[in-house]
């Protein structure tokens, strides 16, 4: 128990410090990278370069990926209510020192992080069937970078991020061994024609946001 307390004081103690590097550009930069509806291009131009490249085999690769997104929501979710830590936001304790943007303090608990669980579970299963080095490098960077902006925003502790990205990565895994054992036993590759397109589009995105945030 001790050892348990003494690792949720050092937890709360790095929040507060990676949470104090703050100024106004990045206030906006990390408030609209975290926001999902942000990434729905990135998302459509990955379901449509499988489409392009494997045709109606492409329909489990997308089952796969919606199933990934549900089950990492719900999970997270779930132990949201099991556990129930207070976020930084939240956490009597400490939320008084946390940066929060737009005074938005989201739910009363966060272990674990949905963002992460959800983020990290994409990059990983759309890397494996995706198979292409610098889209893996691309999308796990999105994914720490929309988790940090959890951190950033005073949302969620790091390990709520580190238990987040264990869950969607547990997750990615399982549904990837699923998919090998039941669905499809071949590796699925894009065209290098077609790997291009979703590192352009979360490319330019990340672009709109570093400009969008520079004006605001």
């Amino acid at each position: 128990m001790e050892l348990f307390t003494k690792i949720i004081e050092i937890d709360k103690q790095l929040l507060l410090f990676l949470n104090s590097f703050h100024n106004s550009y990045f206030d906006t930069f990390m408030y609209t990278f975290s926001k999902v509806a942000v990434w729905i291009p990135f998302y459509l131009s990955v379901v449509f370069i499988l489409f392009k490249n494997q045709g109606k085999k492409a329909f489990w690769m997308l089952l796969m990926l919606i199933l990934g997104v549900v089950l990492a929501d719900q999970i997270s979710g779930f132990m949201k209510d099991g556990f129930q830590r207070f976020r930084p936001s939240h956490d009597p304790a400490i939320q008084n020192f946390v940066h929060i943007v737009n005074n938005s303090r989201a739910g009363l608990y966060g272990f674990v992080s949905s963002h992460a669980a959800n983020t990290v579970g994409f990059a990983v299963l759309s890397s494996l069937f995706i198979r292409h080095r610098t889209y893996t490098f691309i999308s796990l960077g999105w994914a720490i970078i929309t988790s940090y902006s959890r951190i950033y925003l005073g949302l969620h502790f790091p390990l709520d991020i580190l238990g987040g990205a264990l869950t969607g990565l547990f997750i990615a895994l399982f549904l990837y061994f699923i998919y090998t054992k039941y669905i499809s036993k071949k590796e699925q590759t894009a065209s290098l024609h077609s790997q291009q397109i979703p590192i352009a589009v979360l490319l330019l995105t990340v672009v709109s946001i570093a400009v969008y945030s520079a004006v605001n």
